[in-house]
């Protein structure tokens, strides 16, 4: 039996069938993504990122991912806040990364746990990540992965956040910190202690460390900047074995 257009049943399934099928090859090839770009990422490999956010699949289809995947709850990154996809029609994904402010780590039953400005834990890992100081003397009295460090006072959180701000404007490399119970403050860098004392001037602290760093290179010993503030400006440096 022919149809008005004269064509028959079969004939007009058979063109139904390739339309859709062009359709289908359409979408699929032409929004396929060639290209994944990512901003603000600085612990992160683009690779790295690729894997945690679309399982290691480059060929990410754009049109799908507008419509579908995008409503989909965003997968969790120990060291980000949060991330933004953007769609470049018809073949790029520009990906925008919102990174986590660490500002230590504690160790804890062989694990290094990794907290953020507000004391959060937000990583367990035995690796060590290049960059991120040691803290010793936080007194805490539950830890729980993605949840803050149970202290005493919260402050403790607020005086690491700045010392951490503030070694990293003068390019300074911590490997340990140790504050105190009254919040006395030693940063260790190479093979000098340095004693910073309260927080109190710890600007003024800081930029003068910033100032004399150069002289210490390849030395060994204890800088004592306790006693410095804006009047009195006492630095004393003791030699190891003097």
């Amino acid at each position: 039996m022919f149809d008005r257009f004269g064509l028959s049943n079969k004939a007009f399934i058979a063109i139904i069938v390739i339309v859709i099928s062009g359709i289908i090859l359409v979408l699929s090839t032409g929004f396929r993504t060639t290209e994944i770009v990512y901003e603000g990422n600085t612990r992160y490999t683009d690779e790295e990122l690729t894997n945690y956010i679309f399982g290691g699949k480059y060929n990410v289809n754009t049109l799908i991912y507008y419509f579908h995947t995008s409503k989909k709850d965003k997968v969790i990154i120990p060291f980000v806040e949060d991330y933004e996809v953007e769609v470049e029609w018809p073949n790029r994904l520009k990906i925008t990364v919102y990174e986590k402010s660490i500002i230590g780590y504690i160790n804890y039953m062989g694990y290094h746990l990794y907290f953020d400005h507000d004391g959060v834990v937000v990583d367990s890992s035995q690796e060590l990540i290049e960059g991120i100081p040691q803290v010793d003397g936080i007194n805490y009295t539950n830890v729980v992965l993605h949840q803050k460090l149970e202290v005493e006072d919260d402050s403790v959180f607020e005086i690491l956040k700045d010392l951490v701000q503030l070694c990293e404007k003068y390019s300074l490399q911590v490997d340990r910190v140790y504050i105190s119970s009254n919040y006395d403050l030693t940063i260790y860098i190479d093979k000098i202690t340095i004693l910073l004392g309260s927080p109190n001037s710890l600007s003024e602290k800081m930029y003068e460390l910033d100032q004399m760093k150069d002289n210490f290179v390849n030395l060994s010993g204890t800088l004592h900047m306790e006693n410095f503030s804006e009047d009195t400006h006492s630095i004393i440096f003791k030699k190891d074995n003097e």
